[in-house]
């Protein structure tokens, strides 16, 4: 055996070696069939029945503005995303798109669900569980949907959210919902200007609405069930009635607490048009956009509320809270969305840097 065979015998040992143990990490990547794919379900109401206050297409252009966000900043492929609006946006549409669409979802995959819309809250004791639990104070809330027949409106309950959420295989499950969470509190509105700029830095996407009306004012995404009792008719059977669905985690971004509203109304664009948008929604897009690889979900959640809340003080007089709650709040945003870290390289003298 000549010195040049054995050379490279020796060299194609230690390849299949270092392979075999995934050493070392350069030389070893995840192939396409493992890779992390995302699925996102977004939901969104303009115009309700008869009798429920419209939102004047705010709902329309924030799942413009996270469609645009998912799919040039986070990787979700344009065909991963269904999006259903206004009468679609039924009870039983949505409950079987997200088992159906957020169900190809495996366990190395990540599942999203947005929400754009009105809040109610309903009493708790229309929401029989086989655990007994209730609400500390006796309301549920829940998200407004349209019903079948499509003159009235129904409600999909948050813990029922949280089940069907539950039962996703994914990996990862995230829900972001830019609703109220109050059915008490009075209306607001105010007329004060409100500038994208005013929210954060970053790029403006084009919307496809346009409010010129300098009447329009910022409105809460809720409606008073006492307001609307011949229009809002409750669900015929509920998904927790019964149900025992081991909980799996998931991370919920929410525009408001339970006892707030959720502002939305015409925000001055860096064109100078005027866009109907959740404030909610326009200010976590923007604190996504200034985020990195390092960012977690906490310091975004963070940025949106110091955004939110003083522009929510100073429209109404109240504060707008949003929140972060359950699984990886302390992770990552890359970590949550399984967005694999750019690749280290070499420069000479074998100092590793990251290319971002």
């Amino acid at each position: 055996m000549t010195a040049r065979v054995r050379t490279m015998a020796r060299l194609l040992l230690v390849l299949t070696f270092t392979t075999a143990v995934g050493l070392p990490a350069q030389t070893v990547s995840r192939g396409p069939s493992h890779a992390p794919k995302r699925y996102a379900v977004l939901l969104g109401i303009n115009e309700y029945p008869a009798g429920v206050p419209t939102l004047k297409g705010s709902p329309l252009n924030d799942v413009e503005l996270m469609r645009d966000l998912l799919v040039k900043r986070l990787g979700f492929p344009v065909t991963n995303i269904i999006t259903l609006m206004d009468r679609q946006v039924t009870r039983t549409n949505v409950i079987a798109t997200i088992r159906q669409h957020l169900g190809q979802a495996g366990v190395n995959d990540v599942a999203l669900l947005y929400y754009s819309g009105h809040g109610i809250q309903v009493n708790d004791s229309l929401k029989p569980r086989s655990d007994g639990a209730t609400e500390p104070d006796s309301l549920d809330e829940a998200l407004l949907l349209w019903d079948s027949d499509e003159a009235r409106a129904t409600y999909l309950l948050d813990d029922e959210l949280g089940l069907l959420l539950d039962e996703l295989p994914a990996r990862r499950t995230i829900a972001i919902i830019d609703a109220c969470h109050s059915g008490s509190a009075t209306r607001a509105s105010g007329d004060d200007e409100v500038f994208w700029s005013t929210l954060g830095k970053g790029a403006a996407p084009r919307l496809p609405e346009r409010i010129d009306d300098a009447r329009a004012a910022f409105l809460p995404r809720r409606v008073l069930l006492a307001d609307t009792r011949n229009v809002i008719v409750a669900p015929e059977t509920l998904l927790t009635t019964g149900a025992s669905v081991p909980q799996r985690g998931h991370l919920l971004l929410s525009a408001a607490l339970d006892g707030e509203v959720a502002l939305g109304g015409p925000i001055t664009m860096p064109d100078g048009t005027r866009r109907p948008l959740g404030l909610f929604t326009t200010a976590l897009n923007l604190a996504i956009q200034a985020s990195n690889q390092r960012t977690t979900m906490q310091e975004i959640i963070v940025a949106v509320r110091r955004a939110v809340s003083p522009v929510a003080r100073r429209i109404q007089g109240a504060p707008q809270t949003p929140g972060a709650t359950g699984a990886w709040t302390m992770e990552t945003l890359h970590q949550v969305l399984e967005i694999p870290a750019p690749p280290r390289i070499r420069r000479p003298g074998g100092r590793r840097v990251r290319r971002v």
